[in-house]
């Protein structure tokens, strides 16, 4: 009689407490989301701002790349005999407006050329630049940097992989600087543009190849030293406050280079856009502190009925001990003990309070976000609207924990009816449940034999249905999860094991796990609330059994639980006898 008293005494201040912790995690979580949101943010747009100088490259190289495969059969066709003629070249040099065209041999020999090669080419060619053993390897196309033609011009080398009855040979061309870079420099302007922000094409030397600015010809050396000394060290970063970002373009020496001022990069994430959200990050704490005192006057409430419930106790433990001497002592008794009760009932109806009373601001902050959202879309900006969005799941996660805290303190008064219990058809109705869950995860649960217990049907159904749906839910990433359910009993003990193979469980958590709140993962990895375990050991304690597990991390866990064939339902642990679970070191 005195533990239950203890037990009413403790147990509002243990749930202020919980709920206190939730309160803080909640708002040390949300924060940390706004922070992380604010970087994602910033990350997002540096992001993108370099993927346009990749789709610029891989654009400029599939040009390349494209009229290059192209041009392979009619080049095969043009200079694939024994002979390559002159003239050919020379006609084909002139309607392409190439300076020059020749043809080289698998071995780097040239079989013929037009009368632009001259013998500055012949000497290019005959010291074997990397542009040109690559196309002597079978490269389909290179391309040299820029090079200063006969008249002092900017000229690019283009080499060219074609197929023959004769071999592989390679066609090389000097192009016009301006009139590629002109080509180049129209990709260029179609790409998405950041205010201020340049784009141009430079060589290994730093020399610009295209440029759609007009302050930056080809052939003219960047004048930016910074920069140049940047790209040296690393394909994007900050110079000052400017962003920057390089991409090589495949099969040339070239790379697209993007600068734009950090202002206009990131003013997307500046002024009240970074500032709104953390204005309704203070209506929610502000929420969450008001709904803590109302928490806290509801506590005095429980314990002024803890004092006179003590009393009632102190009465009613002298009044059985006169029973035999004072007859109309137990008129008094049972006066007494339909007071008792009526207090509990008011307790139960006070918890019943809180847990509405706390959760209200949580609904009203998930309705106003949603009102938000729906009356003021077209005034918020997508980040806007992704932080109400992670406001509101943040309040519904809150909501969460305190109705699974509320679930495990109604566990200890559930007396359910025992009945022999067939587990085997309760664990395909599980399944059952379960069905849309197992095809979510691409798994399978595999029901072995299971024998019949006399105990709570609700409370094995919970039972059985938490055990299977964690084998589920921590799975391995690209394992399908596997859930085996079997049992064995003898003449006093049933004994039921749920195993999976999943991530498994470190043994130095044993004594974690099976505690309320009680989480191994962060939330974005497992979703949960980490009371399912604790309602697991709760619901085998009441039967008069015990659960434990044996795991191997990274092959998978088994659960027993062992419990008396012929159990009757005993009283829950007063909670002061209870492990407290914010003890626990994380």
């Amino acid at each position: 009689m005195f533990g239950s008293v203890a037990r009413s005494r403790l147990s509002p201040r243990v749930t202020m407490g919980v709920l206190v912790a939730v309160v803080l995690i909640a708002l040390v979580a949300f924060a940390g989301v706004l922070v992380s949101s604010e970087r994602s943010a910033r990350g997002d747009l540096e992001e993108r701002f370099s993927d346009r100088g990749v789709a610029s490259a891989e654009l400029i190289a599939s040009l390349f790349e494209s009229a290059s495969g192209t041009a392979q059969m009619a080049n095969a066709e043009r200079y694939g005999g024994a002979e390559v003629s002159a003239d050919a070249l020379a006609r084909r040099a002139n309607d392409a407006d190439n300076r020059y065209l020749l043809v080289l041999d698998a071995s780097g020999e040239v079989l013929g050329g037009s009368p632009g090669v001259t013998p500055r080419v012949r000497r290019m060619l005959a010291a074997r630049p990397p542009y040109i053993r690559a196309a002597l390897a079978g490269r389909v196309f290179t391309l040299s940097g820029v090079e200063s033609g006969e008249d002092g011009r900017p000229e690019f080398v283009y080499s060219q992989t074609f197929e023959t009855s004769f071999g592989r040979r390679v066609l090389v061309a000097g192009l016009d600087g301006r009139l590629i870079g002109a080509f180049i420099a129209g990709s260029l302007r179609r790409l998405p543009r950041v205010r201020d922000a340049r784009i141009f094409v430079v060589d290994a030397s730093g020399t610009v190849v295209a440029s759609p600015s007009r302050a930056l010809r080809v052939g003219q050396r960047v004048d930016d030293a910074p920069l140049l000394a940047a790209l040296r060290r690393s394909r994007s970063g900050r110079i000052g406050d400017r962003h920057f970002t390089s991409h090589p373009i495949a099969g040339t020496p070239w790379r697209v280079v993007r600068t734009a001022p950090n202002s206009s990069l990131f003013a997307s994430v500046s002024g009240l856009n970074r500032w709104g959200p953390w204005a309704l990050f203070a209506a929610f704490a502000i929420s969450a502190l008001a709904g803590l005192a109302l928490g806290r006057r509801i506590l005095r409430s429980a314990v002024a009925l803890d004092a006179a419930n003590a009393r009632l106790a102190s009465t009613n433990a002298t009044l059985a001990v006169r029973a035999r001497e004072l007859a109309d002592v137990n008129d008094a008794l049972e006066w007494t003990n339909t007071e008792l009760g009526r207090s509990n009932t008011e307790l139960e109806h006070y918890a019943s309070i809180a847990s509405h009373d706390l959760q209200e601001p949580l609904r009203k902050i998930q309705m106003f976000a949603e009102r938000l959202t729906y009356h003021d879309a077209e005034n918020l900006s997508e980040r806007s609207r992704d932080y109400l969005a992670r406001m509101s799941g943040a309040a519904g996660r809150m909501q969460d924990l305190i109705d699974g805290l509320l679930s495990y303190s109604r566990l200890a008064r559930q007396e359910g009816p025992r009945a022999d219990v067939e587990l085997d058809v309760l664990a395909r109705d599980v399944v059952g449940d379960l069905r849309l869950a197992i095809t979510d995860a691409g798994g399978r649960v595999e029901l072995g034999s299971l024998p019949s217990v006399a105990a709570d049907p609700v409370q094995m159904r919970q039972l059985l249905q938490n055990l299977i749906a964690n084998g589920l839910k921590f799975r391995r990433e690209d394992v399908a999860p596997v859930v085996r359910v079997e049992g064995t009993s003898d003449e006093d003990t049933v004994t039921v094991s749920v195993s999976d193979n999943g991530i498994g469980i470190e043994s130095r958590f044993a004594d974690r796990i099976f505690e309320v709140f009680e989480r191994l993962h962060p939330r974005t990895a497992y979703e949960g609330t980490g009371v399912g375990l604790a309602v697991c050991r709760r619901i085998a304690e009441r039967h008069g059994g015990a659960i434990s597990f044996t795991s191997v991390p990274g092959e998978g866990s088994t659960f027993t639980v062992t419990l008396p064939r012929h159990a009757t339902l005993v009283a829950a642990t007063p909670p002061h006898q209870q492990r407290d679970p914010r003890a626990v070191t994380p």
